[in-house]
């Protein structure tokens, strides 16, 4: 279609709307994945050689590597990553995009420094095909973890010392797929919801501290730390529930234990990690996008004004999964597109819900409309 038809048709549809803005939204575009799910930042990098010039060199090269281990460690499951081929230092750099530093310190022979690395997402994307390595890239929306923790006969939550939330905020934010958050803990909160309320799952506890800290889901998690009667170092029994919008769903149960009996502060750590590492194996293996999965659907939004579709289309920046989006028709009610993606529609549903988008797939067109403002019904 020719730019000047293009412009009639629209100035045609939609009187209201400059012809000059309706046709910059209205042309085939590219829609980026989530641009920070590629970028790692705060790579430490510590590197001693003959001049300091050669130290900086040394550690912008060992500061990619470490960057490309946390980015394949955040996106792929690790019983795929033995798949990946072991990469020289060019060939990491080739998959680079950009380096910030965001700190530095540096002597005549000796660099040190935090680095912000910004990888390039198709040619990272191309390499995961090429060893047909599934990856997840889409990021689920903020939960709020209350740390209940139970020993001796005492149930804490925002008494102090609690330090099963103390283990919490040592390892929190995480660099993964699946961001949690912990409350303040101030007077509020225990007003909000208590230690027993948590415990029982009061859902309209659960619900005004979610609302509080502006979240949909709140993980519930518990730890009870014990001894075996017949002796024996500590096992600690952790269990992580989330309350939603569809109840309560268990993502984590298990114990550890350990040995010596002043390895307590090491075993909260060790729960932690396993209860965010089976909640983040749990969301990427529902996200996992497989090799050669490209599809195309035709899509129709609802729109009254043009801010509407700007917001639409705003919110399609954000997910992850999208390719591309041509836009077909622009009129007064309604926007229809072809929406190029990767993954299956149940997959695309969910990153468009993490965009604050829901995805309507009973009719044909499939329906999207933001969650946040309503939407009129589409002539289909």
């Amino acid at each position: 279609m020719t730019v000047n038809r293009l412009s009639h048709i629209l100035s045609a549809a939609v009187p209201s709307w400059p012809v000059a803005v309706a046709f910059a939204v209205a042309v085939s575009m590219a829609v980026p994945a989530k641009a920070n799910v590629f970028d790692v930042s705060g790579v430490a990098v510590g590197v001693t050689a003959d001049s300091a010039a050669a130290a900086r060199e040394a550690a912008i090269i060992k500061g990619q590597r470490r960057a490309f281990e946390k980015l394949v460690a955040r996106l792929t499951l690790p019983e795929d990553r033995a798949f990946l081929p072991s990469l020289d230092s060019t060939a990491i750099t080739g998959l680079v995009k950009d380096i910030s530093v965001a700190e530095e310190k540096t002597s005549s022979v000796r660099y040190l420094g935090l680095l912000n690395v910004r990888f390039s997402a198709d040619d990272v994307r191309a390499l995961f095909t090429s060893s047909a390595v599934p990856w997840a890239e889409t990021s689920s929306r903020p939960m709020l973890v209350l740390p209940l923790y139970e020993t001796a006969g005492a149930r804490l939550l925002w008494d102090e010392p609690n330090p099963w939330r103390e283990a919490w905020a040592a390892r929190l934010p995480l660099d993964g797929l699946v961001p949690m958050l912990l409350p303040e803990g101030d007077l509020r909160d225990v007003a909000t919801i208590g230690v027993e309320q948590a415990r029982g799952g009061d859902p309209d506890g659960l619900a005004a501290i979610a609302r509080r800290y502006g979240v949909e889901e709140v993980v519930i998690a518990a730890a009870t730390l014990g001894r075996p009667a017949l002796g024996g170092g500590p096992q600690l029994r952790v269990s992580l529930e989330r309350f939603g919008p569809n109840g309560i769903e268990t993502l984590y149960d298990g114990t550890l234990s350990a040995d010596d009996e002043d390895a307590e502060a090491e075993l909260l750590t060790r729960g932690v990690d396993a209860a965010t590492g089976a909640v983040t194996a749990a969301w990427k293996r529902a996200n996992l996008l497989q090799t050669g999965s490209n599809t195309v659907t035709a899509m129709a939004t609802p729109v009254t004004r043009l801010e509407d579709w700007l917001a639409i289309r705003r919110s399609l920046d954000g997910v992850s999964v999208v390719r591309r989006v041509d836009v077909v028709v622009l009129s007064r009610r309604q926007v229809r597109m072809n929406v190029h993606y990767q993954g299956d529609g149940d997959q695309l549903a969910a990153a468009m819900a993490q965009a604050g988008l829901t995805l309507d797939r009973s009719g044909d067109p499939w329906v999207v409309w933001s969650t946040r403002a309503g939407s009129d019904d589409v002539d289909r």
